[in-house]
């Protein structure tokens, strides 16, 4: 290809981003270009300027291309074209503006090539505030720990225990496994195997698994973890015919994982200590 003025110059006149960013791309055309003082003149005061001002391409779905393109041209060591410093920084600022409402990752990417702009420091500083915080220690050179940001004033948080009869049933058990591990509240999928059981279960039965708890199990730490029991303290609440639904669905469940499900329900006020009277003589 040969440069042709008249025909640049037309290119320019309609703004016909696509040819002329091709023109741009044959190095030894833009040598030509360069030593052509009216074109260098219109492409330096009018074209560039218009690009990176955006005027005229709200309806133009290439537009982010034309100015990838341009970067392209400016950044890579195989193409002559160069872009003056004036305008280097303003079109990033649009790249990254651009990017920023669609793909943030993007403008994090052109973010850190050009960190100085303030746009850039603005979406580092927000990226760095999302993530977790690096916590220095003696061993952060072979693990990382990190902590949340952004902690509310206000402690949100509640008893793992929803009544004081729970409490006072799990204090009972676990003086009784005092030797052993005792944890309320525990999600059956964290002491069922589900592949080992679900050919025993229908659909709902299924779906319940991965949403029941078991109020205390008491788990061997010298037998990898395993539990050894695994007891329920009921209440009234339990009479409610959606409730027995669910408790026959999890007596099924752990029957089916070869354990028993100790349900204890007391119908008046008792101490602690009969709990645990209780717990010694039903689990021997």
């Amino acid at each position: 290809m040969k440069y042709d003025r008249e025909n640049t110059l037309l290119m320019l006149q309609q703004r016909d981003w696509n040819s002329l960013i091709d023109l741009f791309k044959d190095n030894r055309i833009y040598l030509e270009i360069e030593q052509d003082s009216i074109i260098q003149s219109i492409l330096e005061r009018e074209f560039i300027s218009e690009l990176i001002g955006g005027s005229g391409f709200d309806d133009d779905p290439e537009y982010l291309f034309y100015l990838e393109q341009f970067h392209i041209l400016h950044v890579s060591p195989h193409y002559k074209f160069s872009l003056k410093a004036i305008h280097v920084d303003p079109l990033v600022e649009k790249i990254i503006g651009i990017y920023r409402a669609d793909s943030l990752e993007k403008a994090v990417f052109y973010a850190k090539k050009y960190a100085n702009l303030p746009v850039s420091i603005e979406i580092l500083a927000e990226i760095e505030n999302s993530q977790p915080k690096v916590i220095q220690h003696s061993l952060s050179s072979t693990i990382k720990v990190t902590e949340n940001r952004e902690i509310e004033p206000v402690d949100s948080t509640t008893s793992v225990f929803k009544s004081q009869h729970e409490r006072r049933f799990y204090m009972a058990v676990r003086a009784i496994f005092h030797t052993y591990l005792v944890l309320p509240n525990v999600a059956i999928s964290a002491v069922v195997d589900f592949e080992s059981v679900k050919h025993h279960l229908d659909q709902k039965e299924r779906a319940y698994f991965f949403t029941a708890l078991i109020d205390c199990v008491v788990v061997d730490a010298q037998n990898e973890f395993r539990p050894i029991k695994m007891l329920e303290i009921d209440s009234l609440y339990h009479d409610d015919e959606e409730q027995l639904r669910k408790d026959r669905m999890k007596d099924k469940i752990i029957a089916k994982a070869g354990h028993k499900l100790l349900r204890i329900r007391a119908t008046g006020s008792h101490s602690e200590e009969d709990l645990q009277k209780l717990i010694l003589e039903v689990t021997r």
